[in-house]
């Protein structure tokens, strides 16, 4: 029964690992590709921004973007999230590729970049290493327990524990 219960748990922390990298890897990916040649885009519309302290330092915003490039619209959904211990409101600008006009970014997201970057992938390794602890957790109980109830582990049909002497 507990067995069951510490592989849930660990499955459940491999599940927010694989839900949390999923969600901002694509972002940060497209933040990098920007900032190797930014332009700012000066007529861009921002709509919808905001950003929430969660935990007092975990940043989380999120806004929409719209600009044009040659005459086609062209409108971005962007989410962030990254440690600042900053009170207040952002100032943010859209920036976009220079080579690729269609990837655009906000200046809050390429100033927090590494943070983002950091911060990111430590939140996924150390709750991936969470979950895996729990699966490794469950082997070693039940290693530990059929050692303590003295169960003999079979091995080619013959146990590997010395016959006991007690009658």
């Amino acid at each position: 029964m507990a067995g069951s219960i510490f592989l849930s748990r660990g499955l459940m922390l491999l599940a927010v690992a694989v839900f949390i990298g999923a969600w901002q890897a694509p972002g940060v990916a497209n933040d990098w590709l920007v900032a190797s040649d930014p332009v700012a885009v000066p007529d861009a519309t921002i709509t919808d921004g905001e950003c929430h302290a969660r935990r007092v330092v975990f940043v989380d915003c999120s806004a929409h973007v719209a600009y044009e490039i040659e005459g086609k619209s062209v409108e971005h959904d962007i989410e962030l999230m990254f440690v600042n211990f900053h009170t207040g409101d952002y100032v943010v600008d859209v920036v976009r590729s220079a080579s690729q006009p269609n990837r655009a970014a906000l200046s809050l997201g390429l100033d927090m970049l590494w943070n983002r970057t950091l911060v990111d992938s430590a939140l996924v390794l150390a709750i991936a290493a969470g979950g895996i602890a729990l699966f490794a957790g469950v082997s070693g109980a039940i290693t530990a327990a059929g050692w303590r109830c003295g169960k003999p582990r079979w091995i080619f049909g013959k146990s590997k524990w010395p016959k006991s002497t007690r009658s």
